[in-house]
């Protein structure tokens, strides 16, 4: 993975749309923290936030592989 470290965001992406799943970990672990504390600030519970960051994380992984669709 560390090859895919220093790949811009737009990199990984494409990366990702070419079924290379270990670019989406890369993004996942760059943006997570970011994630979370955004879905922390309208999301009271502290639990359904962590929920919510996942299930953000699956929606965004599907619209990359989508975009590969087109």
């Amino acid at each position: 993975m560390k090859e895919f470290e220093q790949k811009s965001d737009e990199e990984l992406a494409a990366m990702v749309q070419q079924n290379k799943l270990d670019a989406f970990e890369v993004l996942v672990q760059r943006y997570e923290k970011k994630l979370s504390r955004y879905a922390k600030k309208f999301i009271f519970n502290h639990l359904i936030g962590e929920v919510e960051g996942g299930e953000l994380k699956v929606y965004h992984f599907k619209r990359l592989r989508a975009k590969n669709e087109i």
